[in-house]
């Protein structure tokens, strides 16, 4: 699957790419596993709660004066009869978040598991030397010639067209059912499809130059070329 070493000394890239990337994505879930943990914590800060009530002792009036009693300059701007105490204001505001937070925690679980499942999937289906064929063939078909520089275009284009098809079921369900259910969701169906092909197109147009000329730098670099590219970044 994928791409095979040269020889039997040869560094299997393939594996190193495969162990690599479940690695990553383990310390990734641990990291988010203890963040949960934190998350679950069902009240504020003791320290916390005793300045909030120390607040409210010292703002909440005892008896409001009725209003036939006092002077127009006297009365004030608002009512603050109905105004919750700050105590109550900081509890609503912590749980609202931490509901909000444990809903992420969670979809990072399984959009991180979803993550893992494609690129996987693509690592041992050999998608990438599918899509260097196919890319030489492409940049013939449209008249780009097949330099290394063409095909090298034609790859990245398609790598790209793969990668936003891939993340779009996670960008609907993190707006339109995560963001839509704590009410954070400002943005319509049109909104965001507008957004994702202009956000395509603005990236292609800045990653695929910034690509090409990389491939160029380690052409003409020689054995140090990793210094020009470093420099160019």
């Amino acid at each position: 699957p994928g791409w095979q070493p040269l020889g039997k000394d040869s560094v299997n890239y393939f594996y190193l790419s495969f162990g690599f990337l479940v690695a990553e994505q383990a310390f990734e879930f641990y990291l988010a596993y203890r963040q949960r943990k934190y998350l679950n914590k069902p009240d504020l800060p003791k320290e916390l709660l005793e300045q909030a009530q120390s607040v409210d002792s010292k703002t909440l009036p005892v008896a409001a004066p009725k209003a036939e009693d006092m002077s127009r300059e006297e009365k004030p701007e608002s009512d603050v009869k109905g105004r919750k105490p700050f105590t109550q204001q900081l509890k609503d505001k912590f749980y609202n978040s931490r509901s909000y937070n444990l809903d992420k925690n969670m979809f990072s679980f399984i959009s991180g598991s979803y993550g893992v499942v494609m690129t996987v999937g693509a690592l041992l289906g050999g998608l990438q030397p599918y899509f260097w064929h196919h890319s030489t063939q492409l940049s013939m078909y449209l008249g780009l010639g097949s330099s290394e520089m063409a095909v090298s275009a034609v790859f990245l284009f398609l790598n790209s067209i793969f990668d936003t098809i891939v993340g779009i079921p996670v960008g609907l369900y993190s707006t339109f059912v995560l963001e839509e259910k704590h009410g954070f969701n400002k943005m319509t169906m049109k909104l965001y499809w507008t957004d994702k092909i202009k956000g395509f197109l603005i990236s292609n147009a800045m990653s695929i130059p910034l690509m090409l000329g990389i491939v160029k730098l380690v052409r003409w670099g020689g054995n140090h070329f990793y210094l020009y590219v470093w420099t160019l970044l």
